[in-house]
């Protein structure tokens, strides 16, 4: 079981607010690409130097990734 490239694509594009405005769901979507770009990045982590799965600091660094990316726009 994986992600396929297809699959990621679509749920970011299905990742957005009804009814909002753009400049809402752009956030939105940094948002998203923040999360999953950290992730990817842990898991990385994990898989190739021999990291060890906590997933507090997942959604820590995950939470000021995200943080960052509001905070910029």
């Amino acid at each position: 079981m994986g992600v396929k490239h297809q699959a990621t694509l679509v749920n970011f594009q299905s990742f957005c607010l009804l009814g909002q405005k753009q400049s809402v769901n752009r956030a939105w979507k940094g948002l998203w690409v923040a999360i999953v770009s950290e992730v990817w990045c842990y898991v990385n982590k994990v898989v190739f130097k021999g990291g060890v799965v906590d997933a507090d600091e997942i959604f820590s660094l995950a939470h000021f990734k995200g943080w960052l990316c509001l905070s910029i726009r």
